[in-house]
């Protein structure tokens, strides 16, 4: 029964990833876009990661050999910003500091919490598609540690028993709790 539901799963996933025909011609046309600029890869990856909201294997080649510079140089570039992302996230991003501070205040026990209550790991994505877990090395809020961020929106002091409280809210917007 548990396989049964990672393939059901994993068919909605795949279900909802673009076909590698849409990726190379979203990436023909958004590279086209920016065909005036002397340096348009960073344009580029902003827009395609605007449009699939991450940057595939498959698009990085499609610049690499559209634009003639090495892939190397487009996934460096990926890579070093983190303002991308290689992987898909959820409808709603949890994001832990773990920076020294946090992690004095107890930031294991939240991210403990939280994968409990999104039942993922940390640095998954829930087979639906609803629910990112990440770390952040640092907010720059040390004082205020643990530091928890939700869809863009910064709590701090946060214990167990506050992650608890913000994963049930979501969930219960979505409609998977009362």
């Amino acid at each position: 029964m548990l396989m049964s539901g990672k393939a059901d799963a994993k068919k909605e996933e795949t279900a909802k990833s673009p076909s590698s025909y849409e990726i190379e011609e979203s990436v023909l046309s958004i590279i086209d876009s920016h065909s005036e600029e002397k340096s348009p890869l960073l344009p580029i990856l902003q827009d395609v990661q605007k449009a699939f909201g991450f940057i595939s294997p498959q698009a990085m080649l499609e610049m690499s050999e559209t634009l003639d510079i090495p892939l190397s140089q487009v996934y460096s570039a990926v890579t070093f910003y983190n303002e991308f992302r290689t992987k898909k996230r959820g409808k709603h991003l949890f994001r832990v500091c773990i920076g020294t501070a946090c992690c004095i205040k107890k930031a294991d026990a939240v991210i403990l919490e939280l994968e409990k209550e999104l039942g993922i790991q940390c640095g998954q994505t829930d087979g639906k598609g609803l629910f990112t877990l990440e770390t952040v090395n640092c907010f720059g809020a040390c004082g205020l540690g643990p530091i928890v961020e939700v869809d863009g929106r910064i709590f701090s002091l946060v214990e167990p028993k506050k992650a608890k409280a913000l994963a049930e809210e979501v969930k219960k917007k979505e409609g998977l709790q009362k």
